[in-house]
Formats: C-alpha cells, structure tokens, sequence
C-alpha cells in the first residue's frame, strides 16, 4: 500500500508540475492533482504510522470497509462515465449536406480567441469548408478578463478564415453550455436543417445531450483535438460536471 501511494504521490504531483508549468499557474482544475498528490502523501504517512506504532493509527474496521466500498463504487461510477465521453470523442458529422453548425464558446483573452476556442473554430471551418452552404451559430457571452463576448471573438476570426458574414450567426449572452443552447433556438426556427454541435473532443458527450433535450431533435456532434497533456485535467474535470448535469436533469 505504501509503494502505490508514494507512485500516486509522485505521478500526481508530477502531472500537477506539468500542468502550471504549460499552461499558468490558474490552469483548469489544475489544483485537483496537486490535492490528489497530497492526500497520497498523507497515506504514506499513515500507513507509515501504524507499523511504527501499531493498535494507534488503526482505522475501525467498519470504516475500513466503508471506505473500501465507497472507492470502489466512486470508480464504477467514474469508469462508466468515462466510457461516455469516450463515445463522444468519436463522432462523425455529415459531409456534403447543408447544416447548422453551432460552436460553443470558450475562453477570449483580451479579444484573442484561446487555443481551445481556436481549436473548436478550426475544426468547424475545416467541416465547413466540405459544406458551404452550411450556417454557423457561434455562442459565448462575455466574462471576466473578456473585452468582447466569445461569440463576436469567434465572429471576428470566422470572418478573416474567409467565411461570409451572412452565414454566421451571434449568441453572446450565455455563460454556460445549456445556456449556449437554448439561446439558439429562436435561430434555429429560421434555420431548419440538420444540426452540428461543434466542441472540444472531452466536453462533446454532454454538449450532444443537453443539445438533443433542449433542441428536441437529433444532433451530430463534431470534436475538436484537445492536447495530449491537457486531455486527461480536461476529462477528470468533465466527469464530475456530467455527474452534476445528470443530478439536475440537464442531460
């Protein structure tokens, strides 16, 4: 038990190191791992403890089965979820068929697109430029540390990648995915084709489902790449906000 919780200690904090050092010290959720390689630290010590003084830092062994239990159930839970967001990374949207292809926001720096956004605009452009006569929706309102809305960021960066402007559509009032997509709808009432959600590969399982609820149609989804680094901080951190979508009845 003291071996896997010192590889945990080590890897987790490794990965935490990794983290800042790529991307600033407020990454994403960042702090997850460095809390993960503390508390593998802590087993160290405890378990370290009670050989050193036996009968003192013994836990119950009702609690140990509880806890035993719970970790289990918690990794049922998080294997089953993951397989999910798995299934979402795999999508295919339709080629060579007039769409509505809406790509959900991210975060703007000042009034530059980050590389996630830049990400989710590339591959919408790349699907684009198969479908032409296809529409875009671009959502995102404006945040803390956001001179313009994401969606007028995202606007503005279609509109150098030579899309024309009649064909893009502004959302820039949301703060969240269902927002994105609710706000939608009175576009899509001009627009009856068939949709394309476009999000980064990680968050498209939940996007797709909330979309379907709220759209009440089927929906194609398009992933955009995540980076290989950033990939497993952006999927620990997806599984707990569909846990939650689910708990509210969003997906």
């Amino acid at each position: 038990m003291t071996i896997l919780f010192f590889i945990g200690g080590v890897v987790f904090g490794a990965y935490y190191i990794a983290l800042i050092s790529y991307s600033g010290i407020r990454a994403s959720f960042a702090v997850f791992w460095l809390a993960l390689s503390v508390l593998c630290w802590l087993g160290v010590l405890y378990v370290q403890m009670g050989k050193r003084f036996p009968g003192r830092f013994r836990l119950p062994l009702s609690v140990h089965v509880f806890i035993v239990t719970s970790v289990l159930l918690f990794f049922v839970l998080f294997a089953f979820v993951e397989s999910r967001i798995v299934s979402g990374m795999t999508q295919n949207a339709p080629e060579k068929e007039t769409q509505v292809i809406v790509v959900l926001g991210a975060q703007v720096r000042g009034t530059r697109v980050s590389k996630t956004l830049r990400q989710r605009l590339d591959a919408a452009i790349e699907h684009w430029e198969k479908n032409p006569e296809s529409y875009f929706i671009v959502c995102g309102g404006q945040g803390a540390g956001e001179e313009i809305s994401e969606a007028q960021a995202m606007y503005e960066y279609l509109m150098v990648a030579g899309v024309p402007k009649g064909r893009v559509f502004r959302e820039n009032k949301s703060t969240n995915t269902i927002e994105n997509l609710k706000n939608c709808l009175p576009v899509l009432q001009y627009l009856d084709y068939p949709i394309t959600v476009v999000t980064s590969d990680f968050h498209l399982y939940r996007a797709m489902r909330m979309a379907e609820l709220v759209m009440e149609k089927e929906v194609s989804g398009l992933p955009a790449k995540t980076d290989l680094l950033l990939l497993p901080n952006y999927m620990v951190r997806e599984f707990f906000s569909v846990v939650k979508a689910w708990f509210f009845g969003q997906i």
